[in-house]
């Protein structure tokens, strides 16, 4: 007999309030990724306002600035480059952690921050048929 929506997310519900704590994945997700932009924003404002620390600041025109980002320019784009695969790899981190603790909550029992750590460090594929069954 199939579930109703309405069971199901009943159900979901009950499982949350059992295990409160498995919206701190998602908490550390938001602020792992905002230190990065912040981390990622400054290094970016210091490779180009670097090279200008030893001009006054009545020197200093838009265009000289604009002159400073040109060359610069290849090393933004790879700064964000990086920044891209490293809020990926936090983001898969902490998406696999909650749903490992989600799978362990869906079991009845205690999710906890440790199987949040353990479920993002494993490395799952998604498809685990061997290759020589596609022949």
């Amino acid at each position: 007999m199939p579930e109703n929506i309405e069971s199901i997310l009943k159900n979901g519900f009950d499982a949350w309030k059992k295990n409160l704590n498995i919206c701190i994945p998602f908490i550390l997700n938001i602020i792992g990724i905002a230190i990065l932009a912040v981390v990622t924003a400054l290094v970016a404002i210091a490779t180009i306002i670097g090279p200008l620390m030893p001009i006054s600041p009545e020197e200093v025109t838009p265009w000289l600035l604009l002159g400073q980002i040109r060359p610069m320019a290849g090393i933004i784009v790879l700064l964000f480059i990086v920044f891209i695969i490293l809020a990926g790899l936090i983001g898969a981190f902490f998406s696999a952690g909650a749903i490992g603790m989600a799978k362990k909550a869906n079991k009845g029992k205690r999710a906890t921050l440790s199987d949040m750590v353990e479920h993002g460090k494993r490395v799952s594929y998604p498809c685990s048929l061997p290759i020589s069954s596609f022949s």
